[in-house]
């Protein structure tokens, strides 16, 4: 009895050791969950990431011809006073200006998660005043659905920032119009009458909003009514009879169904989700308001939903950080999803060979056509790269090839952008310059389109042209340093007589030159033969065609004018013709080599043993001779 006495005032005695680690322990915990990132932080990081490496945005900068609604933006008076005079007129300059950030991948992507951070916010702010923290989860998908649009390579800016104005309208109306009908009716006539002039129809975002909420959860029906009709009301009475405009423009500028925005590929590509962000909040104002009509009696959503453990597993008090929960699973999981089924690998492709050959960026332009399946501008940005290193008739046909592709001679999808450049190569041009004048019209005066055209006319001789198309160019953000540089060119030699680019562009180019379709490698090589350029596309033309007859003639006419060796498909195609023909292999100073005769006849044994069958066979003949020229005469298509 006595023992057991003994043992229970051991037990009661307190131990400050133990008591110790116990305080000690929560206190350690606590110190090392302050350092734990945020949810929120560890997105918008890997926003950032994402949109600056995975998407590159540079792309959709310098790829105008592809993304055909990319904004100008000119420093100056003369630039900014027409955006005033039409509804939207603000919000479209500022989204001009802020585009282009997307010169540099690291500023573009700075400027999206920015964007992508106000949509969150804004979310946030809006669903809290709802009264439903479960909801709070939600302010994820403004930032998913940009993710998923731009990762489609679309380009619907100005049209989001509209969104965004309204979006901000509406949280500073929830913020301060709580109080009494009459300060109600006076900050929202207020702030939708100015989101009309700032961001166009987008006001009509705003009202709707605002009305849905004073009708469904507020409950004040007179007053949502009013928002409603007023909101509905403003671009007639502002945009018809103020501005002047039609009313299918006055309702619907800057809207998903505006028709000038419609009429862009790279905006209707992503139309749907571009829609579905402006319709996701009014989505879940109706969600909201007809469930606590369904639980009236309850305190909103709130009480209705906090009873059932997957509101609680799933409950987010927007600070929590990054933990094993199902809330970080399900963001993480939202996130696989959505960038592995919003990719669009094929396009991005066609952009960055686009950009790489824009930049004379060679070896990337031919590591993306190793890797990429055919597509008619990475087949003609590879073409260009291999002439560029005077390589075409070594390797063109290590890559897929078609004949249209060479010269973009595809008429059902003849990309004008991309031929520009190619035309400047061979010497061509007034063909460069017609069609740089034809993008100017199609897809406005992009800085890249007059430095080419500043470029064309110092070749032509039109000097005072070329310093207006200068001076242009100079009040372009990023292009001022290349516009003084080249001004600096014309006053040190103002006919440019000493300028090496500009005499060897005036050495190849065509005297005769239209831009009518006529064989043009022809003429320029009887106009200068010694033309490289003109040479090798001359060549590849006839070895895609298959004329051999004519391949043999033009080589025995020119080869040695511009070259001193034989190139390797050449040298296939010499072999064949002459094998085909039954004429000597080898003659007086066109020696085939022993490797491609073994090659020849290894090949032609394969293919006669595969005759008209077998996929399994044909494969390996590819495996083994795809590179060549054998290949592709005999099972090219």
């Amino acid at each position: 009895m006595a023992r057991r006495k003994a043992l229970a005032q051991r037990e009661q005695k307190p131990n400050p050791s133990s008591d110790k680690v116990r305080a000690e322990r929560p206190q350690a915990a606590t110190s090392f969950s302050r350092f734990r990132p945020t949810r929120g932080l560890v997105f918008f990081v890997l926003f950032y990431v994402w949109f600056a490496w995975g998407i590159d945005v540079r792309l959709f900068y310098h790829c105008c011809g592809l993304i055909d609604n990319f904004p100008c933006f000119y420093r100056g008076w003369g630039f900014f006073h027409g955006f005033p005079a039409y509804p939207g007129g603000p919000v479209e300059y500022l989204s001009a200006l802020l585009a282009q950030s997307f010169y540099y991948p690291w500023l573009g992507a700075a400027v999206m998660t920015g964007k992508a951070w106000v949509f969150y916010a804004c979310t946030d702010c809006v669903v809290k005043t709802f009264g439903a923290p479960q909801l709070r989860g939600l302010r994820f998908l403004g930032p998913f659905l940009l993710v998923a649009i731009y990762s489609q390579y679309g380009f619907p800016f100005l049209t989001t920032m509209a969104l965004l104005a309204a979006l901000l309208g509406l949280c500073l109306y929830l913020r301060l119009g709580s109080g009494r009908e009459v300060r109600a009716v006076g900050l929202f006539a207020g702030l939708c009458l100015f989101l009309y002039v700032a961001a166009g129809g987008a006001s009509l975002a705003f009202a709707i909003l605002c009305g849905l909420y004073e009708l469904l959860l507020r409950r004040r029906v007179r007053l949502g009514l009013a928002q409603l009709a007023f909101g509905a009301a403003a671009p007639c009475v502002l945009g018809v009879l103020g501005y002047g405009i039609r009313a299918l423009d006055a309702y619907g500028r800057l809207l998903p169904l505006s028709w000038e925005l419609l009429s862009h590929s790279s905006f209707r590509i992503v139309l749907k989700a571009v829609w579905a962000l402006y319709l996701f909040l009014p989505s879940v104002i109706i969600a909201v308001g007809g469930w606590r009509l369904l639980f009236k009696g309850r305190h909103g959503l709130t009480a209705s939903l906090d009873k059932t453990r997957i509101a609680r597993a799933f409950h987010d008090d927007g600070g929590g950080a990054v933990g094993w929960n199902l809330s970080t699973l399900a963001l993480a999981g939202v996130t696989v999803l959505v960038l592995l089924f919003c990719r669009a690998p094929a396009t991005k492709n066609a952009l960055r060979a686009d950009y790489f050959s824009r930049q004379e960026m060679w070896a990337q332009v031919l590591e993306l056509g190793r890797r990429s399946p055919y597509q008619y501008t990475v087949c003609h940005a590879v073409d260009r790269a291999l002439c560029r290193l005077d390589r075409l008739g070594d390797e063109m046909f290590r890559f897929s090839q078609q004949p249209v592709a060479l010269l973009l001679t595809d008429r059902s999808a003849e990309p004008i952008w991309q031929k520009f450049d190619t035309c400047m190569d061979l010497g061509l041009i007034n063909q460069a310059e017609n069609a740089m004048v034809m993008c100017t019209e199609i897809y406005g005066e992009r800085p890249l389109l007059l430095h080419r055209l500043a470029t064309v006319n110092m070749i032509k001789g039109n000097i005072e042209t070329a310093r207006v198309y200068l001076g242009a160019l100079a009040k372009a953000p990023f292009w001022r340093s290349t516009a003084r540089r080249d001004l600096a060119r014309l006053e040190a030699d103002p006919d440019l007589s000493e300028d090496e680019p500009i005499r060897r562009w005036r050495g190849i180019m065509l005297k005769a030159d239209s831009v009518r379709d006529t064989d043009v490698l022809s003429q320029l090589l009887k106009e200068n033969p010694a033309n490289r350029t003109a040479y090798q596309y001359a060549m590849a033309s006839l070895l895609l065609s298959r004329d051999l007859d004519a391949f043999v003639r033009m080589f025995e006419a020119r080869h040695w004018l511009s070259f001193s060796r034989i190139p390797r498909h050449y040298e296939e195609a010499l072999l064949l013709s002459r094998t085909l023909k039954k004429q000597p292999v080898d003659v007086p100073g066109q020696t085939i080599s022993p490797e491609a005769k073994a090659q020849l006849q290894e090949f032609l044994q394969a293919f006669q043993q595969a005759g008209r069958e077998k996929t399994a066979t044909r494969s390996a003949i590819r495996k083994k001779f795809g590179g060549t020229y054998y290949y592709y005469y005999f099972l090219g298509r």
